[in-house]
């Protein structure tokens, strides 16, 4: 699919627009797997078409997400896999501005599905309503999309299923920027830190100094490392772990490893690594 050439000057009032979700079997995108995608395409006059489909992962789905979002091992079963269910998504997004809540998390899974599966994405413009929320109601406790709904009286049939998540995006956005419907595209853009998109893109995929080289390393082999690790205000660690994908989160992103010590998965702070080493090297 080629790349967006939708014009930053247009209007929003003269654009389409994709509010998607999806439901994964976990939080790393590496590792874990998408289970529902959906999408709501809409103008400032209204929804336009929507899609919406469970998927297969071909893994067990872990306690833990099931208890979030209700999804069982039973309803995935036979299911389309990732590469035939996306060609409705690719269908629906194509020349609009695709919109996100915490897209960062979202747009990981769909690319990290992508290329597991040679499907090629396209490179439109990916804008997290995160930010514009921040941005437009700082006083607000917090930006989770239930906390803006409610705040803004849109109609939230439920939370944590990806097309009931899709349509409240698509009112929790018009909400925010009902005003704006006159201005140009490029001003929404101007309320984020950038914009990402589905194809290859350096804020998607991580680029390390070359002392942290060896996490991108072991995350393809599957090998080990050892950490210098130096939380702000503590005395430096050293951990020995097996790296198994990212998390961003707002203001930092997180190495999640298993730490061998431990013998659990942990979540470590990425600027508070400070080396990294082959486990069998020599420690610091």
């Amino acid at each position: 699919m080629a790349t967006s050439t939708i014009d930053h000057a247009r209007p929003l009032s003269d654009l389409h627009f994709v509010a998607f979700d999806t439901e994964t079997t976990g939080l790393v995108a590496s590792t874990e797997r998408v289970i529902e995608l959906s999408g709501v395409r809409f103008s400032f006059d209204g929804e336009i078409d929507r899609f919406e489909s469970l998927i297969d992962p071909q893994q067990t789905i872990p306690p833990d997400s099931i208890r979030m979002h209700g999804i069982q091992d039973a309803d995935v079963k036979g299911q389309p896999l990732f590469a035939d269910a996306v060609g409705g998504f690719l269908d629906l997004i194509e020349d609009s501005v695709v919109l996100a809540h915490n897209a960062a998390f979202d747009v990981g899974f769909l690319a990290h599905e992508a290329h597991r599966s040679a499907r090629k994405m396209p490179r439109v413009p990916v804008v997290d309503t995160v930010e514009i929320s921040r941005a437009l109601r700082d006083d607000l406790p917090n930006h989770k999309l239930e906390t803006i709904s409610k705040a803004l009286n849109c109609p939230a049939p439920t939370y944590h299923r990806a097309l009931a998540d899709s349509v409240t995006l698509m009112n929790v956005f018009l909400g925010l920027v009902g005003g704006m419907a006159d201005r140009p595209l490029h001003e929404l853009f101007a309320l984020t830190s950038g914009v990402l998109t589905f194809g290859p893109d350096e804020r998607l995929w991580m680029w390390l100094p070359p002392e942290l080289g060896p996490l991108e390393e072991a995350l393809v082999s599957g090998g080990r490392v050892n950490l210098l690790y130096e939380p702000e205000g503590r005395r430096s660690e050293t951990h020995e772990v097996t790296p198994r994908g990212w998390i961003r989160r707002t203001g930092a992103t997180f190495l999640v490893a298993r730490c061998e010590r431990d013998h659990t998965d942990r979540n470590f702070r990425l600027d508070w690594i400070t080396r990294a080493q082959y486990a069998q090297a020599t420690l610091f």
